[in-house]
C-alpha cells in the first residue's frame, strides 16, 4: 500500500517555487515613479494607474504621464493623485489634496484643473481626497478634510456639501460607495469608522461592526466593494477582510495571518477584485491572496527575486480584474499583470533547500500517475509533485527485501503501457512497481556485456523489448530476458555504427523501420529484422543538409522530422528519404536554426525546442508558431530539454531543475481584435497642436505646402502585444494595406491637394476595428478650380490670338504663293520669248519664203504646217502649269523637225522613250527640254564640220521618277564657247538660265526635286565628242500642284 512507502514531505514554502507568471512593467516602459496606487481602465482600452508623481496611462507599451497645463500649487497632480475614479463616459476623476478635484478630458487629453471647474481658487485649508464616488457623468461626490462631504454638479460648475465632518479630532473620508439596490444609500468610512449615509434623509449613522472584538475599537479602511447579494466588504488595516451583511447588520472577519500576536502590522489588505460570487483576488501588505468564502485564504503570491516573472515586490495597493480575464496589480515596485494566456504554462521548481552548494537538482524524465507526476533527478532520487497544489513528496526507494537505495542519480525514467517504470541509474537498471514502490534490478547481464547503459533517448518496441539511445550508440534490450543488442563502434558486422555519438532521437516508421540520430555523422536506419544497420551521412544523401542531428520523430503522415543544428528542422518522407515533400524549415518560416529536441503530439503536430525557444508545427500546413516568455514561458532558451506527452494531452518540458507542463490545446485561443489610437501627428517634422485629440475629432486640414504628413498609431494591446500586427492605408493615395508592428507610424510625402482617409486596424483578424483619420490638403490659390478655370480662359485667349495670328500668316503666304506664281508666268513667257525669239522665228519664215521661190511648194507646205503646229502647241501648254509627257513630247519633235528641215537635215534625230505607264498621265512641266535642245542643235551640232551629226534623247519613267537625256556628237561645250567669243554679235542666250529658275520655283512650291547634269563627252585623247544633258525630276505621287 502507499501508505507503508517511506516517504518525507517537506514543506513547500522551504523547497518549491510553483508560482503564477507575471509581465512586469516599469522604468524599462517609461514609469518612472512606481510606488503605484488605484488602477482603473477605461472605455477604450487604456489601463489608468496612480503614482507618487501624477497619473499614468498605459497602452501595453508605454507609459505616458498627464500633467496640467498650467502650474498648480505643489505641481499637482504630478505630486500624489488620492482618489481615482472613472464616468460612465469615460472622464478620469482624480482628489488630490493639493490640486483639489481634477477632470480629465478624454477628448482634448487635458487636465481640467479645480479653478477651470469651479471658478474658484484653492484654499490652503481645504484639502480633497482620498474617498471620490463617481454618481453620474455630471455629479461628483468628494470627501474634504475636516469639511464634511461634497457634492460636485458638473454643469453648474459648484460644490455642494451634503454631509457636515464629524465631531472628531480629524475628520478624514477614505473611501464612499454607492449601494447597489438603494442608490440613495451611500457606505462610507470615516476617521476610523463604518457608515451609512442616507442622501434622501440626510441621515449619517455609524456602523457596529458585531465580529471585532471591540466594536468601539476604531477600524480602518482600505478599501470598500458590494456583490449582487447586497454584502459590503471591507479590506482593512490589521482586521482581515471583513463582510458586512446589511439585512442582518452582520459581519465576519477573515484573516491570513493568524499566528499571535495579531497586531496592526499583520492582516492588511488594500483592494479587491471579484473573480465571482464567493472569490476574490486582495492585495495585502505582502502580496497576492486568492479568497473564497469557504475556503479561506489561499496561498500567499509575493515577489522571488530569483524569478523575473514573479509578482512585483512591496504592498498590493490596487487590484484590477479586467473584462478579458487579465489581473493587474498596482504595487510599490510597479505594475504586474498576471494573464490567462500567461499562465498555460505550469512550472514547478526545485528551490535552494534541495541545492548542493550551488548545484541545483536536474529534472531527467516524467511520468504521469493520475492527477501527479513522478519526477526523476540526477542528484536527489524520485519526487511525486502534486499538479494542483504544487506539493511534492520525496521517495526514499527500497528493493524488495527493504534495503534502502543508497544512489539517487537517476539518468532516465520510462515506462511501456500500464506495466512496470523501467529506471536507468548510476547503480543500474531497475523496475519500480507504481503500486508498491518497491524495485529490483534488471539487465545485470546486458550492463556487464556492453557498459553502463546512459540513456539519451527510449522507445517501447514489442514483447518486452525497448530501444534507449545513449552517447555512444544505440541498444535493443529486454529486461524479463535480460538480453539485448547494441548497434554501436563494436558491434559485429550488420550492427555496427561507427562515430555512433548521442543516439538521442528514436523513432519507429509505418513499414517497421527504427530510426535513430547520429551527431555529428547523420542519422541511422534499423530494418525490421534487426539487421543490417543503414547509416545515412550528406555525403551519400543530398537532401541531408548537416551531419548534426540531435533528435529525430516520425509523425502520423510517415514523415520523418529531424532537429539538426544549424539547418533547423528537416522533414522528408520516411519510405522514400529524399523524396517528395523533403523541405527544412527554418528562419524564413519563423522556426529556430537549432533545434534539440523534437516530439509528435497526438495531434499530429511537431514540437520543436532550441536555444531560441518552443515551436509548434502544424501537422497539416507547416505553419510555425514560437513560443517564448511573452507567452508564458520563465525560460525560452531549451537546449536538449525532454519534451513528452502523456496519456491525459498534457505535455511536460523537464528543463534544468524547472518541470513545465501545459495542455496544447489551451495554447489556442485566439486574440482578441484590439483598438488602434491615433498618438497623434507630426506635419513637416512639427507635431500638430490641437484643442482636441485625433480620435476625439478626426479631421486634419493642413496647408498646401503642409504635404508631408507623419501619423503615429499603436494597438491598445496590455497583453499578448507580440502577436500583433497592424496594417494601415490611405485612401485617396492607394488601397493596398501595409503592415507594421503593434505601435508604428506612416510617412506620406508629397501629398497632392485633396481629400484622403487614414485607415489603421489590426491585420489578419476578423471583425477587426478600424480607426480612421481624415486628411484635406488645401490646395493653394494657383491650385484652385476659379485659379484653373481663369488659366484656361487665359490660354483659350492666347490660342485665339494664336490661331489669328496663324490665319494672318496663311494668307500671307498665300499671297506669296501667288507672287510665285505670277513669277512662274513671267519666267515662262520669257523662256518661251527666249525660245521662240524673233530670229528663229525669221529663219522659219525665210525658209519658207525659199522653198516657195524654189518652187517647192510641197516642202514648204509641210514647213508652214509643221510651224503653225508648233505655235499653236506652245501657246496651249503656256496656259497649263503642268501636261502630259505625250504633249510635251510632240511639241519637242515637231520644233527639232522644224530645225533639221532649216538646216537642211544636217543631223539625224535617234529618240527612245521607256515608261511605266501611259505618258498621258505623266505629268511634267511644259517646254522642260526645248532649252536643252535648242542649245544641243545650235552650239553642238551645226558646228560639226566632219562626220554625221546625231542627236539622241531618251525619256524614261519608273516608280515617280522621270529621266530625260539629250545627247549629242557636236563639238564639245568647251569649243562651242571658244566660237561663240569670236562672233561679232553676241546674243547671249537665256533659254536654260530661265529653265533652270523654273525648276527652282516649283521645288519651292511643290515640292519637286529636280536635278540637271551635263556630261562632256571625250574620247581616250581628250578629245571632244559630243554633250550629255540629263534632267531628273523626281515626283511626289499623287502631284498635281494644279
Amino acid at each position: 500500500m502507499r501508505g507503508s512507502i517511506p516517504a518525507v514531505l517537506l514543506s513547500l514554502s522551504l523547497c518549491t517555487a510553483h508560482g503564477q507568471f507575471f509581465t512586469n512593467y516599469g522604468a524599462q516602459e517609461g514609469l518612472t515613479n512606481q510606488d503605484l496606487g488605484s488602477v482603473v481602465r477605461d472605455p477604450q482600452g487604456f489601463l489608468w494607474v496612480t503614482s507618487q508623481e501624477g497619473t499614468w496611462r498605459f497602452d501595453g507599451e508605454r507609459f505616458r504621464r498627464f500633467d496640467l497645463d498650467r502650474p498648480v500649487k505643489g505641481g499637482a497632480p504630478r505630486d500624489i493623485a488620492e482618489g481615482l475614479a472613472q464616468a460612465p463616459d469615460g472622464t478620469i476623476w482624480i482628489a488630490s489634496m493639493h490640486a483639489g478635484l481634477l477632470r480629465f478630458d478624454p477628448a482634448t487629453e487635458h487636465w481640467v484643473s479645480w479653478t477651470e471647474m469651479t471658478g474658484d481658487t484653492l484654499a490652503d485649508e481645504f484639502m480633497i481626497g482620498p474617498a471620490i464616488c463617481v454618481l453620474s457623468n455630471d455629479s461628483i461626490l468628494v470627501g474634504a478634510v475636516n469639511r464634511g462631504i461634497f457634492l460636485y454638479l458638473v454643469r453648474e460648475r459648484r460644490m455642494q456639501r451634503v454631509v457636515a465632518p464629524l465631531p472628531v479630532r480629524l475628520f478624514h473620508t477614505s473611501h464612499i460607495l454607492r449601494d447597489r439596490s438603494h442608490l440613495r444609500r451611500f457606505w462610507i468610512s470615516a476617521s476610523g469608522a463604518f457608515y451609512a449615509y442616507d442622501l434622501g434623509s440626510d441621515s449619517l449613522q455609524r456602523v457596529r461592526l458585531n465580529d471585532s472584538d471591540d466594536p468601539d475599537q476604531g477600524i480602518s479602511v482600505n478599501f470598500l466593494a458590494q456583490r449582487s447579494d447586497g454584502a459590503v466588504w471591507l479590506s482593512t488595516w490589521g482586521d482581515g477582510l471583513i463582510r458586512y451583511d446589511p439585512g442582518t447588520d452582520s459581519s465576519r472577519c477573515w484573516l491570513f495571518d493568524t499566528i499571535p500576536p495579531l497586531t496592526g502590522a499583520k492582516n492588511v489588505e488594500f483592494a479587491m477584485a471579484a473573480m465571482n460570487e464567493d472569490e476574490f483576488w486582495v492585495g495585502t501588505h505582502r502580496g497576492l491572496r486568492r479568497f473564497s468564502q469557504q475556503n479561506g485564504f489561499g496561498p500567499l503570491i509575493d515577489h522571488d527575486p530569483e524569478d523575473a516573472n514573479s509578482l512585483t515586490g512591496g504592498w498590493v495597493k490596487g487590484v484590477l480584474l479586467d473584462q478579458e480575464g487579465n489581473l493587474w496589480c498596482a504595487t510599490q515596485s510597479g505594475l504586474s499583470c498576471m494573464a490567462p494566456g500567461q499562465n498555460r504554462f505550469h512550472s514547478f521548481t526545485f528551490g535552494k533547500a534541495y541545492y548542493r552548494g550551488d548545484q541545483q537538482p536536474g529534472i531527467q524524465a516524467t511520468l504521469e500517475l493520475g492527477d501527479r507526476f513522478l519526477v526523476a533527478t540526477d542528484d536527489l532520487g524520485l519526487f511525486l509533485i502534486d499538479r494542483e497544489h504544487g506539493r511534492e513528496e520525496h521517495l526514499q526507494l527500497h528493493d524488495a527485501k527493504g534495503k534502502k537505495i543508497t544512489d539517487p542519480h537517476v539518468i532516465d525514467m520510462f515506462r511501456c503501457g500500464e506495466g512496470p517504470i523501467e529506471l536507468r541509474t548510476g547503480a543500474g537498471a531497475f523496475l519500480l512497481d507504481p503500486e508498491s514502490w518497491r524495485i529490483r534490478p534488471v539487465l545485470q547481464r546486458t550492463i556487464a556485456r556492453f557498459g553502463q547503459l546512459d540513456m539519451l533517448g527510449s522507445l517501447c518496441d514489442t514483447a518486452g523489448w525497448v530501444w534507449t539511445g545513449a552517447p555512444f550508440g544505440l541498444y535493443h534490450t529486454n529486461s524479463d530476458k535480460d538480453t539485448g543488442y547494441a548497434y554501436d563502434r563494436n558491434a559485429p558486422p550488420g550492427y555496427r555504427v561507427d562515430r555512433a555519438r548521442w543516439a538521442q532521437g528514436i523513432a519507429r516508421d509505418r513499414s517497421g523501420h527504427t530510426w535513430f540520430s547520429v551527431n555529428e555523422t547523420g542519422i541511422g536506419r534499423v530494418p525490421p529484422k534487426g539487421s543490417p544497420v543503414e547509416v545515412m551521412t550528406p555525403a551519400g544523401c543530398a537532401w541531408l543538409p548537416t551531419p548534426n542531428v540531435w533528435d529525430l520523430t516520425v509523425d502520423p503522415n510517415n514523415r520523418l522530422w529531424l532537429g539538426t543544428r544549424g539547418y533547423g528542422l528537416v522533414t522528408t518522407p520516411a519510405d522514400d528519404p529524399g523524396g517528395p515533400g523533403t523541405r527544412s524549415l527554418s528562419t524564413s518560416e519563423g522556426m529556430g536554426t537549432s533545434i534539440g529536441t523534437v516530439m509528435t503530439d497526438h495531434a499530429g503536430d511537431i514540437w520543436a525546442a532550441g536555444p531560441s525557444g518552443l515551436y509548434r508545427v502544424n501537422g497539416d500546413d507547416m505553419r510555425v508558431k514560437r513560443f517564448r516568455t511573452d507567452d508564458g514561458l520563465r525560460s525560452a532558451a531549451f537546449l536538449h530539454d525532454k519534451i513528452t506527452q502523456h496519456a491525459s494531452g498534457l505535455i511536460t518540458i523537464e528543463h534544468h531543475n524547472t518541470l513545465l507542463w501545459f495542455h496544447p490545446d489551451s495554447l489556442d485561443e485566439p486574440l482578441t481584435a484590439p483598438r488602434v489610437w491615433i498618438d497623434g501627428a507630426s506635419v513637416n517634422g512639427l507635431p500638430v497642436t490641437r484643442d482636441s485629440t485625433l480620435n476625439a475629432a478626426p479631421h486634419l486640414r493642413l496647408p498646401h505646402d503642409s504635404n508631408y504628413v507623419d501619423i503615429h498609431f499603436s494597438a491598445i494591446a496590455l497583453t499578448q502585444r507580440h502577436r500583433i500586427t497592424l496594417e494601415y492605408r490611405l485612401i485617396g493615395n492607394s488601397e493596398r494595406w501595409v503592415s507594421t508592428a503593434a505601435s508604428g507610424s506612416a510617412i506620406f510625402t508629397a501629398l497632392p491637394p485633396g481629400d484622403y482617409t487614414f485607415e489603421v486596424r489590426a491585420a489578419d483578424m476578423a471583425e477587426a476595428p478600424v480607426t480612421r483619420l481624415a486628411l484635406t490638403i488645401i490646395p493653394a490659390f494657383w491650385q484652385t478650380a476659379w485659379f484653373k478655370a481663369l488659366i484656361g480662359l487665359l490660354v483659350i485667349a492666347e490660342l485665339m490670338i494664336a490661331v489669328r495670328w496663324r490665319l494672318r500668316n496663311v494668307r500671307r503666304e498665300e499671297r506669296l504663293r501667288s507672287d510665285f506664281e505670277r513669277r512662274i508666268g513671267e519666267v515662262e513667257m520669257s523662256a518661251l520669248r527666249a525660245q521662240m525669239n524673233p530670229h528663229f522665228l525669221f529663219n522659219s519664215l525665210n525658209s519658207i519664203n525659199r522653198y516657195i521661190v524654189k518652187h517647192e511648194p510641197r516642202i514648204a507646205s509641210e514647213y508652214l504646217t509643221k510651224f503653225s503646229r508648233l505655235m499653236r502647241s506652245v501657246l496651249n501648254n503656256s496656259k497649263e502649269k503642268l501636261v502630259p509627257l505625250k504633249d510635251e513630247l510632240e511639241a519637242l519633235t515637231l520644233y527639232i523637225d522644224l530645225e533639221a528641215l532649216r538646216f537642211t537635215n544636217k543631223f539625224d534625230l535617234r529618240s527612245q522613250v521607256e515608261v511605266d505607264r501611259d505618258p498621258a498621265l505623266i505629268m511634267v512641266p511644259p517646254l522642260m527640254l526645248q532649252p536643252f535642245v535648242e542649245n544641243a542643235i545650235w552650239h553642238g551640232l551645226m558646228q560639226k564640220k566632219e562626220g554625221e551629226a546625231v542627236l539622241s534623247l531618251h525619256v524614261s519613267h519608273q516608280q515617280g521618277v522621270l529621266r530625260c537625256t539629250i545627247e549629242d556628237n557636236g563639238i564639245g561645250r568647251a569649243q562651242a564657247a571658244a566660237i561663240r567669243s569670236l562672233s561679232a554679235i553676241q546674243r547671249p542666250s537665256y533659254g536654260t538660265r530661265i529653265t533652270q529658275e523654273r525648276l527652282d520655283l516649283l521645288k519651292r512650291l511643290y515640292g519637286m526635286e529636280v536635278q540637271v547634269v551635263y556630261t562632256d563627252l571625250m574620247d581616250a585623247a581628250q578629245r571632244p565628242l559630243g554633250t550629255r544633258v540629263t534632267l531628273t525630276i523626281q515626283q511626289q505621287e499623287p502631284w498635281n500642284p494644279n
